[in-house]
């Protein structure tokens, strides 16, 4: 069972939860609109999830992300909001979902089998790390959160698998699609791929997020980063900014 603490001033969200995850394993903890208790109360339970909801709160509810990114256990961190511009910046905060209100039972759902499914994942690799889940040359990882990437070349649109991509970034304000034989460039903003694929896909820097499961070297990199090395060879860095993000999802 996974906890989440929630911190919102509608209070209309443990209803919708409650209605949407059914039978999922999960447990409501907290519950305040105050962010000064939100901040004890969190210190004091440590949730596996925070949800924010910014409407109402604004950028005081950035400030509580940043405190609760420095506790020694840093929960997951969902955003929910009405203003679809901030999507980006919560994302950089950290975020591991962003909801757009109006909240639905759907996107709430979604949320929340993505939460099962990643922790599900989190369990496997914790206590059954010699279960390698993924094979190379010539195999495809075997990403259970597979699911179809459209993009289009000049002439037709090739379709790929998301377990195929070994990571995203974006270079010269162009973003790209990396898998393990090719290179394609995008129209899509990162921030909108961020949120159509799997938990094996992590942010570690503004202009990369990465599928742990090509992932095959951390090396050490200057200023106390990382340099990542992927299963084809190539190579990403992880930022200041997102290395607690990074290390909390690798568990180390």
């Amino acid at each position: 069972m996974f906890t989440i603490f929630l911190v919102e001033q509608e209070k209309n969200f443990e209803n919708l939860i409650q209605k949407s995850t059914q039978l999922r394993k999960f447990n409501i903890i907290g519950h305040t609109d105050s962010l000064l208790s939100a901040f004890w109360q969190i210190s004091k339970t440590q949730p596996e999830v925070v949800l924010i909801d910014l409407d109402g709160i604004g950028e005081e509810g950035f400030e509580l992300a940043e405190q609760i990114n420095g506790f020694k256990h840093i929960p997951l961190l969902i955003f929910a909001s009405s203003d679809e511009q901030i999507i980006s910046k919560t994302f950089h905060m950290g975020a591991f979902e962003f909801i757009l209100k109006p909240v639905t039972t759907h996107n709430i759902k979604r949320v929340m089998d993505n939460l099962h499914d990643y922790y599900k994942d989190y369990m496997k690799r914790v206590y059954f790390p010699q279960d390698n889940s993924y094979e190379y040359d010539g195999q495809t990882v075997r990403n259970k959160y597979t699911d179809k990437f459209l993009i289009k070349l000049e002439d037709r649109i090739k379709v790929i698998n998301t377990d195929e991509i070994v990571y995203i970034g974006t270079e010269n304000r162009q973003v790209y699609v990396k898998t393990i034989h090719d290179h394609y460039n995008v129209d899509t903003p990162m921030y909108i791929i961020e949120q159509k694929l799997g938990p094996s896909f992590v942010r570690v820097h503004k202009s990369f997020i990465i599928n742990i499961y090509y992932l095959t070297e951390i090396q050490p990199w200057f200023n106390g980063t990382y340099s990542l090395v992927f299963a084809d060879g190539s190579k990403t860095p992880v930022s200041r900014s997102h290395i607690r993000n990074f290390r909390r999802t690798l568990g180390f």
